[in-house]
């Protein structure tokens, strides 16, 4: 299934975009969601792993 829209906010979980056109609002859980296309760039905040992190990450079995 496709949905075009605007995001309107996401979660850790979850994003929520609608539809201009329509006025719908549409829920989509990221356990379903394969992958996200955009047509122009998008503004994400990325978050950077502390060094620790990383390394348990590296360690762990």
């Amino acid at each position: 299934m496709v949905y075009q829209g605007r995001v309107e906010t996401a979660g850790r979980d979850h994003i929520i975009i609608s539809d201009p056109a329509s006025g719908k609002r549409y829920l989509l859980m990221m356990a379903n969601l394969d992958w996200v296309e955009f047509g122009e760039q998008i503004n994400y905040p990325h978050t950077e792993i502390s060094p620790a992190m990383q390394a348990s990450l590296e360690t762990s079995s």
